[in-house]
């Protein structure tokens, strides 16, 4: 019997074996040692001709990778590749000329492919969402019903309503479409296009407007989250208290980004109490913070609902964003606050990312010379506190400028400089270029504070003093000697291809823990330098610097920590052909091929993204931790599993 079982294990370890190496062969993809390399090369060099010898490969990954980096790469004639697009007809090549500029024979002609069989040619639409005008627009209403797959071409439709100001007949047509179809992303997608911009949105009032609100309605407020989003930003506060009256708010509301478009669109001015009470006790602390905002907007507090916020968001709260709001809140409405001094120094010891809204509060609180000693402080510890300090004294200064407060503020200014720290420095710019605060004879020792930035790489206080230097002594200054630019990191291939082709990052945060499945087909200079990085540990213990509810959480400033920093290389952009959904992760830029170790998370769709970032993988676990975030919340330990 024992001998049965043993051989039942071994037949059982052998099978799994082979299941694991079964794995392997599925899961990795040899794109990525024997083609890759070849085409690394020309993405940074942004070699569009080399790049096209690419773009007939046999391998579809292959030809995909080329036609992507085609669309950030000169090309100095792209009409002539437009028959070529339209014989490939294949959406990485569309998507690689859509962000190019086209002549109106070339963009003519994609009408004409179009409207002749849509289904064939709905890749197209992807020069129409970055080229379109009203005759685009128009086009691609008429042929949507036609579309077995609409969600490109719908959502081309809606980045010309919000880009392009068409005619109240085509702009009511559109609205006509968008609750006349019975496919939720077509409707979502054209309803975007009105919310995201007031370009084509109707006038209160008007019989567009009364229209718009009559469709809603005969839809089905309360049926579809995004619909009823948008239709709340689209009708501002009408549109949310026609929400509150058919459905229960927010107690049947499941969704934080519609929750948080009611809360922004309240008029607050004539609040209903039990409706701020329960938004005050909701269980997501951006929800209670959205509600603390807008209640700033209110003429008054009435007494109950002071008292409230006092004890609940003031006292016993722990989130400092939500403790915060609610001291600036009281605080603006005249509510004693002294006998939280204690908490209140306790707060802004332990959260160092607001610290711009702790000073504001100090500034008021404290003698000028205590506020300045702190501020002074904040600068030693450089870092999110150092920038902040000196942001909010460029507010006090430029809200001031009197001789009474000169001489510190030139002193404090100094110090600061010739420390140098990058993040303190690069928050004193404007200071650095004030007449009142850098004098005449100035001139030498900013040019020295500039050369010695550049001696020791310190290319954030390079930047900012040379921009003062400009500014400040136009044309006195010599030749300023330029940084040499970040390079380039190139990928680990090995270690790319071992990674597999579903890989998942792991982010154990604050909140819990969020899952992303990283996409290296797509984004292998991302992926690499994301797996790297995290090897390293150098993503354990850095914050969220950036969270902006209903948009996004953004993270991995693995240098600095401010926002502003990054690992001291840099990547090249990969645009992807997907769109920034709900979850979508990318790689923060400031412009091409500027990337670094700076990523953000998806609250919602935001389409105006694409093609401009990287989008490098999918919160495929924890979106409710994602939706929970506050800044300055700590990645605590960041991993990579291999499936």
């Amino acid at each position: 019997m024992t001998s049965r079982s043993s051989r039942l294990l071994l037949l059982f370890l052998l099978m799994a074996a082979s299941s694991c190496r079964s794995d392997e062969a599925v899961y990795t993809n040899d794109v990525i040692l024997e083609n890759y390399p070849k085409i690394a090369a020309f993405i940074v060099a942004r070699d569009a001709s080399a790049l096209l010898e690419f773009a007939d490969h046999a391998d579809a990954d292959v030809r995909s990778l080329s036609w992507r980096a085609l669309a950030k790469s000169p090309i100095s004639r792209p009409d002539s590749l437009v028959e070529l697009v339209i014989s490939v007809n294949e959406h990485a090549a569309w998507f690689g000329l859509s962000t190019h500029e086209l002549s109106e024979k070339s963009k003519q002609r994609f009408r004409n492919v179009i409207r002749a069989n849509p289904n064939r040619y709905m890749h197209a639409c992807e020069v129409l969402k970055r080229q379109g005008e009203e005759p685009d627009l128009v086009l691609l209403l008429e042929t949507l019903a036609e579309l077995q797959d609409p969600g490109l071409c719908s959502a081309a439709a809606g980045a010309v309503l919000a880009s392009v100001d068409v005619s109240d007949t085509t702009a009511h047509t559109a609205i006509n479409a968008a609750f006349a179809d019975n496919r939720p992303e077509v409707r979502r997608n054209l309803l975007y296009g009105i919310y995201r911009t007031p370009l084509n949105r109707p006038s209160i009032g008007s019989d567009a407007w009364n229209r718009l609100s009559d469709a809603w309605a005969d839809h089905g407020i309360g049926r579809e989250p995004a619909t009823d989003q948008y239709m709340v930003g689209i009708l501002g506060s009408e549109g949310a208290t026609r929400f509150t009256e058919h459905v229960s708010f927010p107690g049947d509301v499941n969704d934080q980004q519609l929750t948080a478009e009611v809360i922004r669109s309240i008029d607050f001015s004539d609040y209903s109490r039990s409706l701020v009470k329960k938004l005050l006790s909701d269980k997501h602390p951006p929800v209670v913070t959205e509600t603390l905002e807008r209640l700033q907007h209110a003429d008054t507090l009435d007494g109950p609902l002071s008292e409230l916020i006092y004890e609940n968001q003031v006292q016993l709260s722990r989130d400092a964003a939500v403790f915060v709001t609610a001291f600036e809140l009281l605080m603006d409405h005249g509510r004693d606050l002294t006998p939280l001094a204690e908490k209140l120094a306790f707060m802004y010891d332990e959260n160092p990312y607001l610290t711009n809204r702790f000073l504001t509060i100090y500034r008021d609180y404290e003698p000028l010379g205590a506020f300045l000693d702190r501020v002074e402080r904040a600068f030693h510890s450089g870092g999110i506190r150092g920038l902040h300090a000196a942001q909010v004294l460029t507010e006090v200064w430029m809200g001031r400028e009197d001789d009474a407060l000169k001489d510190d503020v030139r002193r404090i200014l100094y110090d600061a400089a010739e420390a140098g720290n990058a993040s303190v420095v690069s928050g004193l710019s404007a200071l650095l270029a004030d007449e009142h605060l850098v004098r005449e004879n100035d001139l030498d020792w900013l040019a020295d504070r500039y050369q010695d930035a550049v001696a020791s790489d310190n290319r954030t206080a390079a930047a900012t003093f040379k921009q003062a230097l400009e500014t400040r002594f136009p044309d006195q200054h010599g030749e300023l000697a330029e940084p040499d630019a970040l390079p380039f990191k190139t990928p680990d291939w090995e270690r790319l291809y071992a990674l597999g082709t579903r890989p998942y990052w792991h982010l154990q945060t604050e909140k819990g823990e969020i899952v992303i499945q990283l996409d290296p087909i797509s984004a292998p200079f991302t992926v690499s330098s994301i797996d790297s990085l995290t090897r390293a540990g150098a993503y354990n213990n850095v914050a969220f610097h950036r969270v902006i509810q209903n948009f996004v959480a953004q993270g991995g400033d693995v240098g600095r920590g401010d926002g502003f920093g990054g690992p001291g290389y840099r990547l090249p952009t990969e645009p992807s052909i997907r769109s920034f959904e709900r979850g979508a992760v990318g790689i923060a830029s400031s412009g091409t091929d500027t990337e670094g170790s700076q990523y953000f998370m998806m609250h919602q769709w935001k389409p105006h993204l694409d093609a401009d970032y990287t989008l490098f993988g999918d919160v495929v676990r924890g979106l409710e931790v994602m939706d929970r975030l506050q800044v300055g919340d700590m990645v605590k330990k960041a991993s990579i599993s291999i499936h």
